[in-house]
């Protein structure tokens, strides 16, 4: 399926969400969190798997056109018969042109078709159940109290799409507006620009079956002899476009989103335990007294879910599905690990992962292994099996675990998966993270010849630009109950550092330490003489 150009850009402008006071974000390519802790910056993050979980759904469990039947608008009972006439009218004109030899169809759907189509995008009653179930699962609570900031009956949330970063010449596309109330409600309103062009993207099977429906509703008689029929027909036909309309509409949030919580690593080494104890739970269900369980949020429901389906033989599993595979987990096996992370089953079919250093033939259990290589498998495992172009990764502290050299060395790594098509969003409070990516940007504005003459610098395709990076500051106020704000924060291209709070830390360090070593020496001094 093609994907919308990558010059459309996706903003969330938020007021009162968790701790955060207010915030407007554009969500590029690599998009980074800094901060102090507790000022939200994991909030946002799950805000944004949410998000494109509402729209996108778990792709492995549910057809397209399933999901889509619960975030657009309910298809009317009745059609008019000149929106008939132009349904079958356009269906003729592409089944005689013969224009199904491409995965996307090149002219944008005629006005009397987009009239037909541009009311299901408004969404119903069931987009704001979506939404709502959505953020209570990723969240882990009860109800959508808890995601309003402290003193306030209300959160409202934009999502925005548009075509140009210069807010001056924004053009938006499409906006969704979700208010978060008190009362466990959450309002949804869409709206989608009446000049944008609609075009159609399908995959090959999905083409055959527009094919075939177009086909069905130009045999239909005039008199529709079967009224049940025909408009069984309709209905179909209508899904159909939808399903090929919605990702060109929604992209970027039209993606896979897969979230790495931070605590990925203690999850590895517990996982197996956390899983015995759930279905121990369900065995005993009714015959003992139950006993309260702290609930899983949904991003370690996720993830533990993703651990245990992990496919000890991936390679087989791509041929079946026809998916080529990636080498962005074999880049940090290399470059980083030096040792590849393997998985087996056990009788019971149960993955156990493990770690082979490159210049041995053993395995070493995972729980065994370093920190850094526990803390890494787990991205591994995603960018190897599951992660591809287009979708959308999300990693709290990727520096967790790594000596300094390891944090760049896996900067680089990142830098290269966002260039080969993989968007990326960190959350992190590393200094080094962050002035290897400022290197990154800067070694693109230098000639060609000179960019391998900068050291440490083996790939061109880790080299990154200023469209393809966001850093994002959460800034706390004085008054822990007036919340957090958010600020862009550019690179300065001359020191090659963002502008974050970590040079008043380092201040205050060096002041520290200078006033230790003047009163050491006051100290010497007096004892000599």
């Amino acid at each position: 399926m093609n994907r919308a150009s990558d010059n459309t850009y996706l903003e969330i402008d938020l007021a009162d969400f968790g701790p955060i006071r207010n915030a407007k974000i554009d969500l590029r390519p690599l998009t980074i969190f800094v901060g102090p802790s507790n000022t939200g910056k994991s909030y946002l993050a799950i805000l944004i798997y949410a998000l494109h979980r509402s729209i996108s759904g778990p792709s492995h469990r549910f057809f397209r056109a399933q999901r889509y039947r619960s975030i657009l608008g309910d298809i009317p009972e009745e059609i008019s018969d000149k929106d008939i006439s132009n349904l079958s009218d356009w269906g003729r004109q592409l089944l005689t042109n013969n224009v199904f030899q491409k995965s996307s169809l090149d002219d944008p759907l005629p006005e009397p078709v987009v009239s037909i189509i541009r009311p299901l995008l408004q969404g119903s009653s069931s987009t704001k159940m979506v939404f709502h179930n959505e953020l209570i699962r990723c969240f882990g609570i009860d109800r959508i109290d808890p995601l309003i900031r402290y003193g306030n009956d209300m959160s409202r949330i934009v999502i925005r799409k548009h075509t140009a970063l210069d807010q001056a010449k924004e053009s938006n596309i499409f906006r969704y507006i979700l208010q978060l109330q008190s009362a466990d409600k959450v309002t949804v309103k869409s709206t989608l620009s009446s000049d944008f062009p609609i075009h159609l993207s399908f995959e090959p099977r999905e083409i055959q079956a527009l094919k075939g429906e177009l086909r069905t509703l130009a045999r239909m008689p005039p008199q529709r002899s079967s009224q049940v029929e025909f408009q069984m027909s309709l209905m179909s036909l209508i899904h159909r476009i939808m399903v090929g309309v919605v990702p060109n509409i929604l992209d970027p949030i039209h993606r896979n989103a897969y979230y790495l919580p931070a605590d990925r690593t203690g999850i590895m080494h517990a996982h197996r335990v956390v899983v015995s104890a759930l279905v121990e739970r369900a065995t005993f269900a009714g015959l003992r007294p139950p006993s309260p369980l702290p609930m899983l949020s949904g991003v370690l429901a996720d993830f533990l879910e993703a651990l245990i389906e992990v496919d000890p033989f991936p390679s087989a599993r791509h041929r079946v599905l026809k998916r080529q595979k990636r080498p962005f987990g074999e880049w940090i096996e290399k470059e980083i690990l030096g040792g590849t992370i393997q998985v087996n089953r056990t009788e019971s079919e149960y993955p156990s992962f493990a770690y082979r250093p490159s210049i041995s033939d053993h395995e070493l259990p995972l729980m065994n292994a370093s920190s850094m290589v526990s803390e890494l498998a787990p991205v591994v495992l995603y960018l190897r099996q599951t992660v591809r172009e287009g979708d959308v990764l999300i990693i709290e502290e990727p520096e967790s675990h790594l000596h300094p050299a390891m944090q760049t060395a896996f900067a680089k790594v990142l830098a290269r998966i966002v260039k080969a098509g993989v968007r990326v969003i960190i959350t992190t409070h590393s200094d080094w993270f962050l002035e290897q990516i400022g290197n990154l940007m800067r070694i693109s504005d230098l000639p060609e010849p000179q960019r391998s003459q900068i050291p440490g610098i083996r790939n061109s395709d880790a080299l990154l630009d200023s469209n393809d990076v966001g850093a994002w500051l959460f800034r706390p106020s004085q008054d822990i109950t007036q919340g957090s704000k958010v600020e862009e924060i550019e690179l300065d291209r001359e020191s090659g550092r963002f502008e974050v709070d970590y040079d008043a830390v380092r201040e205050e360090l060096y002041d520290q330490g200078t006033a230790v070593y003047n009163r050491l020496q006051r100290t010497k001094e007096s004892r000599d003489r």
